[in-house]
């Protein structure tokens, strides 16, 4: 009888646990349910992961830092990011690690900064890449729930980025 009640009262906290992280009126659950869509090798399941996430004509936006103070710019909408990232996910699997969070909200509109460890492992040779993002997100409340609008993150280059959330420290040099 014990064990009865303690099988049955774990599957109800699994299934609470489950629902509410798929809940996407909680905006953690937005952020976290982008990196594992991000993360997923599968083009289907990262085309499906989008759709939900992104509002129809989101824009992300990567930049590139060089050590020489160049960047790269690489903009579009979310269908083209998925287009033209294909060969990446077919060379690399990705797994991402926050390492810090700051959220502003002003009525049902959010900004999320966040600092993100991606590690990049070659499929063909195992080999280990990481990096340093800051990753924005742009968010809005509709319908009960929360949407990214815009994504937008930037590489650690030769200057770090581990203070990037505090106030002053990103300073654009020409």
């Amino acid at each position: 009888m014990i064990k009865r009640i303690a099988t049955i009262s774990i599957i109800l906290v699994a299934s609470f646990t489950i629902n509410a992280q798929s809940d996407m009126s909680v905006l953690g659950n937005v952020i976290e349910a982008y990196f594992k869509t991000v993360s997923s090798d599968n083009l289907a399941s990262r085309n499906q992961g989008l759709d939900t996430l992104m509002v129809e004509g989101a824009q992300m936006t990567s930049v590139l830092l060089q050590s020489n103070g160049n960047s790269n710019i690489t903009t579009g909408s979310w269908k083209e990011y998925l287009e033209n990232s294909a060969g990446f996910y077919n060379d690399f699997e990705l797994k991402f690690s926050e390492m810090d969070r700051e959220v502003d909200f002003y009525l049902d509109l959010a900004s999320a900064h966040v600092l993100v460890e991606q590690r990049a492992t070659k499929k063909a040779t195992k080999r280990l890449f990481t990096q340093n993002l800051w990753l924005q997100l742009e968010l809005i409340f509709v319908n009960n729930r929360w949407y990214i609008t815009d994504a937008l993150w930037v590489n650690e280059s030769s200057q770090p980025i581990d203070n990037a959330l505090l106030q002053d420290t990103l300073i654009r040099v020409p």
